[in-house]
């Protein structure tokens, strides 16, 4: 198996069952893409995509891999005349939002290591808010450690974070994306 597969799946079924206002986690193959053809999907919904893994050696045998994960919660909301609670002026929905995203986070930073090490937040953001399409699509960016040779983490062990391949990787994902929407 995939150490990737093997990280997806545990997050992704750790999603479906602990969030129970999600109706959907699924990988991000580009089902919010805006041209071509448009892939059916359910709201609310979780897109898991790893972004990118930069390695180094950890030993003679193996690297280990900083991977960044992005989680992205997209979240309908209604016709604004629907929304809005009458003492308070505040829309229902907003609460409930903000709790799948608090939701999401803890599972996340819950899961043990295993196919990666412990799971940190490092990023989050209001992506888009779409009125057209009645929905907020929120990010929420992630690291986690992963060995090459797909092994697993035996005890716990923190984020190994190399900052100079990070911004060095940094510095190639911006002259990658110059021009183009990020997300």
């Amino acid at each position: 198996m995939s150490v990737l597969f093997d990280l997806y799946r545990t997050l992704a079924s750790s999603l479906s069952v602990g969030v129970t206002a999600i109706k959907k986690v699924d990988i991000d193959l580009g089902q919010l893409k805006k041209e071509g053809s448009v892939l059916p999907v359910d709201y609310p919904l979780i897109l898991i995509r790893f972004q990118n893994i930069s390695w180094k050696e950890y030993s003679s045998t193996n690297q280990i891999g900083l991977l960044h994960i992005r989680f992205k919660i997209i979240y309908p909301f209604e016709e604004d005349d629907e929304n809005y609670v009458a003492d308070g002026g505040e829309r229902l929905e907003v609460e409930t939002f903000y709790e799948i995203i608090q939701e999401v986070h803890q599972i996340i930073v819950d899961t043990l290591p295993g196919p990666s090490s412990l799971i940190k937040r490092f990023n989050e953001n209001l992506l888009e808010t779409d009125p057209i399409e009645l929905r907020w699509i929120y990010c929420m960016d992630y690291y986690c450690n992963v060995f090459s040779d797909g092994s697993y983490f035996d005890e716990v062990m923190g984020v190994d974070v190399d900052y100079d391949i990070l911004a060095n990787d940094s510095l190639v994902f911006e002259r990658t994306i110059e021009g183009k929407k990020v997300g």
